[in-house]
């Protein structure tokens, strides 16, 4: 088994046309750059803030959630070879995980499909048309005798069949993952309303302190001359104390929630 050089690749596309809307540019180094399709199916996570999938200039997988992608690009693997197939290094390094396989069967024809899972902490954005996939050519020791059974019209016409997501598919994709990134993004919005909580209590509660404390100390200092002046002075500084500390609670509650939200 050895893998075609980027001349061979050449060779090979001129004779089989083993790439549809071939462009040189896209061929480096022997693997060829395969485009991001508008057939696209994501698991929802809740969120409406991105157009549907295959709508708008982007698509948008969330943390923790399943995506189907076609590429854009129709491919033919001659009898004698074999494909194999990845993920760009930019993609893999926000998190973007190929789960579908690595090869693609001698004989095929059509768009490649692959299922990929966001396994990062982030969204991660996809703009479509864009090179997101490679493509590898590979020699089998003989022909393969059993091929993949295509329509003839494709043959007749030499055209690649449209990509298309079945129903099967999208009834399997309608339901959201509980996923770390989903159980994270939970306990985040938990742990904001426990602070939110805790702020509002502390606004409740030290005033009820407050006012245990001055009955204690009116008890305490019950006779004394200058009790007034220093029920003031405790009162004052003791409203003066709960409002600040109400304050920062709040403010922080607040800018935990702004943060994660940006």
């Amino acid at each position: 088994m050895s893998f075609w050089s980027t001349e061979k690749i050449l060779d090979e596309q001129s004779k089989f046309n083993l790439v549809s809307d071939f462009c040189r540019d896209r061929l480096k180094f022997g693997r060829y750059y395969l485009r991001l399709g508008r057939d696209a199916l994501v698991t929802p996570d809740g969120s409406t803030d991105t157009p549907p999938p295959g709508e708008g200039k982007y698509l948008k997988i969330p943390p923790g959630q399943i995506a189907i992608l076609n590429t854009y690009e129709a491919v033919f693997i001659p009898n004698t070879a074999i494909g194999f197939i990845s993920v760009r290094t930019p993609e893999k390094i926000k998190g973007l995980v190929n789960i579908s396989g690595f090869h693609v069967d001698p004989g095929f024809k059509g768009h490649l499909q692959f299922s990929v899972y966001n396994a990062g902490s982030k969204p991660i954005y996809l703009d479509y048309e864009s090179d997101c996939f490679l493509l590898w050519f590979s020699d089998l020791v003989g022909p393969n005798q059993i091929s993949w059974k295509t329509d003839d019209s494709w043959d007749k016409i030499n055209k690649f069949q449209r990509a298309n997501i079945t129903a099967v598919e999208r009834e399997r994709m309608s339901d959201g993952l509980h996923s770390p990134g989903a159980l994270h993004n939970r306990l985040a919005k938990l742990e904001d309303h426990v602070n939110l909580i805790i702020a509002v209590g502390t606004i409740i509660i030290l005033p009820l302190l407050i006012g245990v404390g001055i009955t204690i100390f009116d008890k305490l200092f019950e006779g004394t001359p200058d009790k007034p002046t220093i029920l003031k002075i405790v009162l004052g500084s003791s409203l003066i104390t709960s409002f600040f500390l109400a304050l920062v609670f709040a403010g922080l509650v607040l800018y935990r929630s702004r943060r994660k939200n940006n």
